[in-house]
């Protein structure tokens, strides 16, 4: 929480200033080089592209003025998928702006070991949050033949009701991950710091309405490119009246193969995408927020307290047990999904069908790898300008120099690193099956935050005159941050792994992944309806179930330990006036 204690900047203060300045840059290298080929590049390609008219086939380009974006607005699935994603923006927002807030302020009204009973409860939706799965058990769901309904026709059968249908199943499963998150992001602002038990208002107000802008702007950006559920559910009908911008881009440059009018799309998306991405990066910096750890738990904290102020209970319980009720509303499709997996032979075609040992390899080992080397270089560029700090207190100004893509997806990038890989040969590989963003900006700046709070909340724990050793450095960064880099680890895995426009685009069948053969069974649905239920029983309900216990551990004996908060300026200033005596 804010603080106003002088400190001294033990994140700065080291016996070979030179040293860390120059290991700072060093670390930053890595950030800076994918950022400059991975995104710059293909950002500033895809805007020139928009206004260039290309031959699919021999790649060769001309130049045709704003050609594409007159064709693009002037057309009747412009306009319908600009409509449909607006609604889809407007249920998003709604859920994203109160949702989180609600149930945090709810639960942080009871005392520790039901917070952390809810924390571990609302970690399923999370887990559950597998677009295509979702699509593809709802598909079965509303079958009016042999699904849940059976009516005389589909919920998806015209215009109206498919929309609907859309809203409601994206609202329901984003509900659940909008709690989750709420417990996870806002709870911690309810917590005390290190030296404060019950933070203020004004203490709590601060972080609390930048993280609720960072939400929101995070939602706008995101539901442009959404792709998924449309796609397989609907596959943008009828009539198109469930495209999203998102599936209108990939019908416009995979689809028809004009690649003019898709990059004119593309850019539209990437350009809301750079400017609240900017305004999110300020957010942050601007309100310096801060994470960290608290090592030991007070003793009021053991006891059935609640961190918020005393009072009645009863509209808080009500409103987690309404917001449990969704959840468990929203597992239903699954629940109903595993008899119909069991009930008869779907396993045993859906093994002669699929080769179990590729398609396990597949959907796994590529998102690990660029999980992998996303979370290596987040973690050096973190440590660089949270905790060496090269340009002193200003080091986290650094942090604007990746913003504009904070909320960046691989699809408004998609064409451009399309037609690298095609040039490259590796389409249908292993490399080209890898994602083409291989550093991830959402982990920087939590893992900034964090190694910035740990340079604020440890500055008491050495003298004035004390330089901080390696020894220190270690055990004051590099140990604590750990756990949260194999969280971040973890989730980067599992939400590459959701990831659908880029399999779409570079995978052979010998490369297809769990999604893409549930997109090849939700086409083949008239013979395959066993197949489909046991395909997301046996591939996707055990991920989910292992990602649950793993992320279950972590709320329990780390995540639970974290607090956010925002710094004072002023704290910093007096931690700057030691050093220049």
């Amino acid at each position: 929480m804010e603080t106003t204690q002088p400190h001294d900047d033990t994140s700065t203060k080291t016996t070979y200033p030179i040293v860390r300045i120059v290991l700072g840059v060093l670390f930053l290298l890595p950030a800076l080089f994918c950022c400059l080929f991975q995104l710059v590049i293909p950002t500033v390609s895809t805007f020139l592209m928009s206004f260039q008219e290309i031959d699919p086939f021999r790649f060769k380009a001309t130049y045709v003025g704003l050609n594409n974006y007159a064709d693009v607005f002037g057309s009747e699935q412009f306009g319908r998928a600009a409509g449909f994603t607006l609604a889809m923006l407007l249920v998003r927002v709604l859920v994203i702006a109160l949702v989180p807030i609600l149930v945090a302020w709810a639960a942080a009204h009871f005392g520790p070991r039901l917070r952390l009973g809810l924390r571990i409860l609302f970690t399923l939706p999370v887990v559950l949050f597998a677009p295509v799965a979702i699509a593809a058990t709802w598909f079965m769901f509303l079958n009016p033949t042999n699904g849940f309904f059976p009516l005389e026709g589909s919920w998806v059968a015209n215009a109206t009701s498919a929309r609907s249908t859309l809203l409601f199943i994206d609202a329901l499963y984003l509900f659940g991950l909008a709690s989750a998150l709420g417990l996870t992001v806002y709870l911690p602002l309810w917590r005390r710091s290190a030296d404060t038990f019950q933070p203020t208002f004004r203490e709590v107000w601060k972080p609390l309405r930048a993280i609720w802008a960072l939400g929101i702007l995070a939602t706008i950006v995101l539901t442009l490119s959404t792709f998924s559920l449309s796609l397989v559910l609907t596959k943008g009908g009828p009539t198109g009246s469930t495209n999203t911008l998102g599936t209108l881009f990939y019908q416009f440059g995979f689809t028809h193969l004009t690649f003019g009018p898709a990059a004119s799309v593309a850019s539209l998306i990437l350009f809301v995408t750079l400017i609240l991405g900017t305004v999110a990066g300020l957010l942050v910096i601007l309100n310096r927020l801060r994470l960290d750890l608290v090592d030991k738990e007070p003793a009021q904290e053991t006891t059935a307290q609640p961190i918020s102020p005393t009072g009645s209970r009863v509209l808080p319980g009500i409103l987690v047990l309404l917001a449990l009720g969704i959840c468990l509303f929203s597992a239903l499709p699954f629940g109903w999904l595993i008899p119909q997996a069991l009930g008869g032979d779907g396993l045993g075609h859906l093994l002669e069908m699929i080769p179990e040992q590729r398609v396990l390899i597949n959907t796994f080992l590529p998102p690990a790898v660029t999980a992998t080397l996303q979370i290596l270089i987040t973690y050096l560029t973190a440590l660089s300008i949270g905790a060496l700090r090269p340009l002193g207190k200003r080091s986290e100004w650094l942090l604007l120099l990746f913003s504009p893509w904070l909320f960046i997806s691989v699809l408004p990038l998609g064409l451009v690193h399309y037609l690298s890989a095609r040039e490259a040969g590796i389409i249908g590989s292993l490399a080209g099956s890898l994602s083409p963003i291989r550093f991830s900006i959402p982990a920087l700046f939590v893992l900034t935050i964090f190694f910035a709070g740990r340079a604020s909340q440890r500055q008491g724990e050495t003298t004035a005159g004390e330089s901080q050793d390696v020894t220190l450095f270690f055990e004051q960064f590099i140990l604590p941050s750990l756990p949260l880099a194999v969280v971040l680890w973890l989730l980067l895995i599992f939400f590459n792994g959701q990831d659908l426009i880029w399999a779409a685009l570079v995978s052979s069948p010998e490369r297809f992944n769990v999604n893409l053969w549930l997109l090849q069974l939700v086409g083949r649905f008239g013979g395959a309806g066993g197949m489909l239920a046991a395909a997301i029983t046996y591939f996707v309900l055990p991920v989910c179930i292992f990602f649950f216990i793993c992320l279950a551990l972590f709320q329990v004996y780390y995540l639970d330990r974290l607090v956010l908060y925002s710094e004072d300026p002023a704290t910093e200033e007096a931690a700057e006036k030691p050093e220049q005596k």
